[in-house]
């Protein structure tokens, strides 16, 4: 479109140009002008964040310029005219800021193609003197999490070496089939299916499953079934968690889901239907609280 638009413009320019006597004049004018110009007009519009940025660019170099003329206190020199041994000394008490700056003109300068050894000297004593202070950084953070369990919250809540993985996966699974068999005991699977349907055949088996390992009722509707009530399934096959005394629930499953996927989504749906409940209770239960299919 734009293309169009910049011909048609174009042409206009070259015909307008024709009926006057300094037509060459004129088109030369026009293509210096509408192609050679800052970018600006009918089509183009001026975004004034782009503006600010080679400010911002020019007060990065100031800062690069301020660390180049750093001078150490305690000899009067730049970092450049030091001995590893004064540079080393000088690093060892520079502030993080100043440590930062100085890293950045040292990388500069020690990737240079006119390097010498000097300059890639000092970068190294810059980065051992780093290293040593991260060093104490993470010592310190490891004696916190020995002496004091509050911040020890990888091991409490999420444990990170192999042993306390396993141990809180087995937690981790005794909570979740406990949370399902109070699911079982309270609410009921709703099964959507369609006859013949290769889908829903291969769904019946995993709700059998179900059924089978945590006792969950299945109340199975056929599609023909479905429509004549009026109250026919999104998709087939679809299943939905509910709770028969509140009259609530949510679709938790469409199409084929697997054993382990549908105990998730059962734990998952019945955590919604309890907030649910919980929030219908609060508002003291006069309405019924709307739960969203995860």
């Amino acid at each position: 479109m734009i293309a169009i638009e910049v011909l048609v413009l174009a042409l206009g320019g070259i015909c307008a140009g024709q009926g006057r006597t300094d037509s060459a004049d004129a088109q030369d004018s026009f293509y210096m002008t509408y192609w050679y110009t800052e970018p600006e007009g009918w089509h183009w519009y001026r975004d004034e964040t782009l503006q600010e940025e080679p400010e911002e660019e020019a007060s990065r170099d100031g800062e690069s310029q301020d660390a180049q003329v750093w001078i150490a206190p305690e000899y009067g020199k730049p970092p450049e005219e030091l001995t590893p041994e004064e540079f080393a000394a000088v690093v060892a008490r520079l502030p993080v800021k100043e440590l930062k700056r100085l890293t950045v003109v040292l990388l500069d300068r020690s990737l240079e193609p006119d390097a010498t050894f000097e300059d890639v000297k000092k970068y190294m004593i810059l980065h051992r003197e780093v290293m040593t202070r991260a060093n104490l950084f993470a010592m310190a953070w490891r004696d916190i999490l020995m002496v004091d369990p509050y911040f020890d919250w990888p091991r409490t809540m999420l444990p990170m070496t192999a042993l306390g993985q396993d141990v809180w996966a087995l937690v981790k699974q005794q909570q979740q089939l406990q949370m399902i068999s109070t699911a079982a005991l309270r609410c009921r699977l709703v099964f959507f299916y369609e006859k013949g349907d290769p889908f829903s055949e291969a769904q019946a088996q995993i709700m059998d499953r179900l059924a089978e390992k945590h006792g969950f009722r299945i109340i199975r509707v056929e599609r023909s079934e479905a429509e004549a009530k009026g109250r026919p399934a999104p998709s087939y096959p679809s299943v939905y968690l509910v709770l028969p005394e509140e009259g609530s629930g949510l679709r938790i499953a469409s199409g084929i889901v697997p054993v382990s996927e549908m105990e998730r989504r059962i734990i998952r749906g019945y955590e919604l239907l309890m907030r649910a409940e919980a929030l219908g209770a609060r508002k003291g239960g006069g309405e019924r609280a709307e739960v969203g299919t995860p």
